[in-house]
């Protein structure tokens, strides 16, 4: 696909050099970043959207804007490694193992994590799974628990509805977006991307290490 990519977080040519520009560009490929427009393309794009909004159910169904990283690491309402103790599709109880910011309780529920207009296949590849490790970085603001029982009773999901119930003694955080908030930590790997923050998941993986370093150093500023 002969495209150029968009400057890689507002860094040209001139600033990384041509070695490293070159690097940036291939690693913006992957990550998936926007494209300068391609007229050529157009109704490729077009088709591209319909699929889209026919397989996910975009069209008319609920949209958000995922923040970067910078928004996620100073806004999130605590950053922490916890082990999920009660999976779910769109909810689930969790476990602080470490915690890099914030004070969050030891054991607290978990929601924001899925989408209930997508197919069912990607709810399902989106469920939190008992024994799960997972970075998490949730919302400032505290979740409305009434608003969490009415979007309960739209999914009909009856394992979430029960888990809705038994939170309202409980702590309940929401990460920030479906796509973005949650790190799946598998073995000592985590996938992301620095470019952005959405479906880590599609991103390279990395060491637990040097993610935590990166954490840390980056919370320290």
């Amino acid at each position: 696909m002969n495209v150029e990519p968009a400057s890689v977080d507002g860094l040209g040519e001139h600033r990384l050099g041509p070695r490293l520009n070159k690097r940036a560009n291939l690693i913006a490929r992957r990550e998936r970043v926007v494209y300068f427009w391609n007229p050529s393309r157009v109704k490729w794009y077009a088709l591209d959207w319909v699929f889209l909004c026919l397989t996910t159910g975009l069209a008319g169904a609920s949209q958000w804007t995922d923040p970067d990283w910078d928004e996620m690491l100073k806004q999130s309402g605590a950053i922490t490694l916890v082990e999920v103790t009660e999976g779910g599709r769109f909810m689930a109880k969790v476990r602080s193992l470490t915690v890099f910011k914030g004070q969050p309780p030891t054991e607290f529920y978990v929601v924001g994590f899925n989408n209930h207009n997508w197919p069912d296949d990607a709810v399902q590849k989106e469920s939190f799974q008992t024994g799960e490790r997972y970075y998490l970085f949730p919302r400032p603001e505290a979740t409305d628990l009434s608003v969490l029982t009415s979007r309960a009773f739209t999914t009909g999901d009856a394992s979430f509805i029960s888990t809705v119930e038994k939170a309202t003694s409980s702590t309940v955080m929401e990460v920030w977006t479906p796509s973005a908030g949650d790190l799946r930590l598998e073995g000592e790997q985590v996938r992301y991307g620095l470019l952005q923050t959405s479906y880590p998941h599609y991103g390279p993986k990395h060491g637990r290490l040097m993610f935590e370093r990166f954490l840390r150093g980056a919370l320290a500023f």
